[in-house]
């Protein structure tokens, strides 16, 4: 083979090497950028309902605790978002959403909550269950069941929501 062409093979395969390496990095590159942005959207859009969701929640747990059930359409908007949730969360997140749903509607069932209750209510007289329902944690509280005849001594009424164990003086 002659030094000419054997210099410009080289210089030739030299080239194709280097764009080759540049097209694969760049390629690359952009694969990455793109799982990105799709998952800083994905994350939006869970936060974002997430957020709706904790909302809607915080405010009907509110109307729960004062009044009953009159008109069932009134869970319509928070059985769409978990329903929503459904298609986006993992098992677990949604398992939590469904136990709150749950909360809820049951609270609608229960005695109604006087202004005193709720203010020692939102003073930390058993609230742990409802802020952990509401963060959506995995922890299962230890008197969540309907049965609880009572939780402790200075809320009687919030068995569904308290983390203690029922006393009896």
């Amino acid at each position: 083979m002659d030094m000419t062409t054997l210099t410009a093979l080289s210089g030739v395969v030299g080239t194709l090497v280097g764009v080759s390496a540049t097209v694969a990095i760049a390629w690359i590159t952009q694969k990455t950028l793109h799982r990105r942005d799709l998952i800083r959207d994905e994350i939006h859009v869970r936060e974002t309902l997430y957020g709706e969701f904790i909302a809607e929640c915080a405010r009907l747990l509110v109307d729960a605790f004062q009044h009953s059930l009159e008109n069932p359409e009134t869970l319509v908007p928070v059985y769409a978002m978990v329903n929503r949730i459904r298609l986006r969360a993992s098992q677990q997140v949604l398992a939590e959403a469904e136990r709150l749903v749950g909360r809820i509607t049951e609270q609608y069932f229960s005695n109604n909550l006087s202004v005193p209750e709720l203010r020692q209510l939102g003073r930390g007289g058993c609230t742990q269950g409802v802020r952990r329902g509401l963060q959506g944690g995995a922890q299962v509280d230890s008197c969540t069941g309907l049965a609880a005849p009572r939780c402790c001594a200075a809320c009687r009424r919030c068995s569904l929501y308290c983390d203690r164990m029922p006393t009896f003086p």
